[in-house]
């Protein structure tokens, strides 16, 4: 009789046990982490490209291409540079979140972007010296060098 008077209590989920604080901590992290690695995957895939497009003309000439195409990894190097300045300045604006969510006094999770964010994130030395670089020695490559 004792054991059919038992009611059955399931074991908390992680997620029931944290507190609001901990969740909005948590999430900030995740962000932090998720901004950070799709800015690592943009840049290894500019040097990548960067470099695949440099031992290419090197291979075959960049003489035998037309200008079109020699001005098209230079593009696409400058789109990738800001897409990797976008997920830096996100992650820069996670970072300054965290410590008003640890203190207490946060409760909100939106970020907000301006305009002119996403430019000056563009110039940060960080974010732009391997796509100076990289676009550098491509221009390089196209002068004969």
């Amino acid at each position: 009789m004792e054991a059919a008077a038992k009611i059955y209590k399931p074991e908390l989920t992680r997620a029931e046990s944290l507190s609001m604080d901990q969740l909005e901590l948590t999430a900030i992290q995740a962000n932090i982490r998720r901004y950070g690695w799709q800015a690592l995957m943009v840049r290894l895939t500019a040097i990548t490209l960067a470099s695949f497009f440099i031992l290419w003309g090197g291979y075959v000439g960049w003489g035998s291409f037309p200008t079109s195409f020699r001005i098209w990894p230079v593009v696409v190097l400058f789109l990738l540079w800001i897409l990797d300045g976008h997920c830096k300045s996100m992650q820069a604006k996670y970072v300054d979140l965290y410590p008003k969510a640890a203190d207490g006094a946060f409760t909100d999770l939106s970020v907000k972007v301006d305009d002119h964010y996403n430019v000056t994130s563009l110039w940060r030395p960080m974010v732009m010296l391997p796509y100076v670089v990289l676009i550098g020695l491509i221009a390089l490559a196209n002068l004969g060098f």
